[in-house]
């Protein structure tokens, strides 16, 4: 069995729109006679992503979880170790508290002979919440989720 199609009339990934043969790959038209597309992996073979779900058109990253390889398409690679997969993500302490310090303040900005007002977040409430109860607050990068976009509780999501 070849791994490429010798057709775009046999791969599973043309559409039909109206008269024409559209590649749904390339999105562009094709004769399904004599254009062949050399990302077109007969179905039995094809990978999927763990996490979405979606066909691996290109080669997949492989992440080793205790050992057993995953395999996940690079836009969920691009996610993994960030915040949205982090096990506190919905636990912003920030957000969450009911403290009645007030969560943004005006300060005075001096540029060259102009003074702007801009709105920052209430030091006085980061004190109370990020740095006593927030496990993604370092000293350093302040909020972890805003500075650097990952922590150390990200956990892999299959």
């Amino acid at each position: 069995m070849a791994i490429f199609n010798k057709s775009c009339g046999d791969c599973g990934f043309r559409a039909t729109q109206g008269a024409d043969t559209v590649c749904s790959i390339l999105h562009i038209k094709v004769d399904p006679v004599s254009d062949c597309c050399p990302k077109y992996i007969f179905q039995e073979q094809m990978r999927y992503c763990e996490i979405c779900g979606q066909p691996l058109l290109e080669p997949g990253i492989v992440d080793l979880i205790n050992g057993k390889p995953h395999l996940i398409c690079s836009n969920c690679g691009s996610q993994m170790g960030t915040c949205k997969t982090c096990k506190e993500v919905s636990k912003c302490d920030f957000e969450t508290n009911p403290s009645p310090i007030e969560k943004a303040i005006q300060k005075q900005v001096r540029q060259g002979n102009m003074i702007m007002m801009t709105t920052v977040k209430n030091p006085k409430r980061i004190e109370e919440t990020c740095k006593k109860n927030c496990k993604c607050y370092d000293p350093k990068n302040e909020c972890l989720r805003q500075t650097i976009q990952t922590c150390n509780h990200w956990c892999a999501p299959y």
